[in-house]
């Protein structure tokens, strides 16, 4: 439990780009959808704030249609902190009340992480009007993007990505390149996070041809497309379907990595859907002790998943009980 309590990072934010265009009819509904699925996995504050503003600002970047003033989405978002920085409605209660046990520090609070929020949005207006020769490194700095104790943390990421989707809305392949090389911060995270921002305020024609050459682009293009549609046209699929999905087991597990051998055969993968091998995977043995094998499989909406096994080489003794394949011990099977 402290340790869920304890998960401030920028997991939880890195990932409500879909939820924000699902939702982008209603601010209150973006801000919300945002926090649900950030508790999922992470219950401080900084993270939950960090996915919250972060999915405002796509929402600010979706509906506006005509040109961004330089360093406009920092205004923005320092003007309606009511919207974004409130505790959403309708969170569960059960963990309302876990959170709200015994006390905790001030920067611990969810009041705190809105505080620090405005603080590093206001380090970054600085950066863009009182200081115009400040290098982006520098910024980052200030942001505490270098610092190994803060420099995962939801707030900070989150505003790191507004300053550069502000200051690079003329030049956003330079904003998002610069993120990606300011080494000794998250760069990926910040990187991703940039490009989706300035994806949302200007469209994708600035993308160079070579970023579209990713695994899946013509699905990913698709389910934006979807998503970005008005509700009553999307069409039936797994981001529209309220239905729970079931849990996944690790029976589950054994049985989908046992239908692998047999390749080609469908597998059911819950809330991925159908899916269906596609080839195996060399993969290196981590080990003289073990080996390994791997397949790629395909989801019936076009995902790629890159799915791993390894077991105990023959004669050595397994450890931890069959996965459902003759031979195989209990190490976990990886999915990508």
């Amino acid at each position: 439990m402290r340790e869920y309590f304890g998960a401030g990072g920028n997991g939880a934010a890195m990932r409500v780009l879909p939820h924000a265009l699902a939702s982008r009819d209603d601010p209150r509904a973006v801000v919300r959808a945002a926090a649900l699925n950030s508790i999922a996995t992470h219950g401080h504050p900084r993270a939950i704030v960090g996915a919250c503003i972060y999915a405002y600002a796509l929402w600010c970047a979706f509906r506006k249609t005509d040109t961004w003033r330089y360093g406009e989405l920092i205004d923005c978002l320092s003007d309606s902190v009511s919207d974004w920085g409130s505790v959403p409605e309708h969170l569960p209660e059960e963990w309302l009340s876990v959170r709200c046990q015994g006390d905790a520090r001030p920067s611990d609070t969810w009041e705190g992480a809105v505080r620090e929020t405005t603080d590093l949005l206001e380090v970054s207006r600085r950066g863009l009007t009182k200081d115009l020769l400040a290098t982006d490194s520098r910024i980052l700095h200030e942001l505490g993007c270098f610092e190994r104790k803060t420099m995962g943390a939801g707030t900070r990421t989150a505003v790191a990505a507004v300053f550069f989707a502000s200051r690079y809305a003329a030049q956003p392949e330079t904003g998002v390149r610069g993120a990606a090389v300011a080494v000794g911060s998250d760069t990926d995270t910040i990187a991703s996070m940039t490009a989706g921002l300035l994806a949302e305020m200007l469209g994708s024609s600035w993308l160079p041809s070579g970023w579209r050459d990713v695994q899946d682009h013509h699905y990913l293009v698709e389910l934006e497309e979807q998503l970005a549609a008005p509700e009553s046209n999307r069409p039936d699929s797994t981001f529209n379907n309220e239905t729970p999905a079931e849990r996944w087991t690790e029976s589950k597990s054994r049985v989908a990595v046992a239908a692998l051998w047999k390749n080609g055969i469908g597998l059911d993968l819950g809330a991925l859907g159908h899916a269906v091998g596609v080839g195996s995977l060399p993969v290196a043995a981590v080990s003289q002790g073990v080996e390994a094998q791997g397949w790629e499989i395909r989801t019936a909406v076009g995902q790629t998943l890159h799915v791993t096994k390894v077991r105990k080489r023959a004669g050595r003794p397994c450890e931890g009980g069959g996965s459902g394949v003759s031979g195989w011990g209990g190490i976990p099977t990886e999915v990508r």
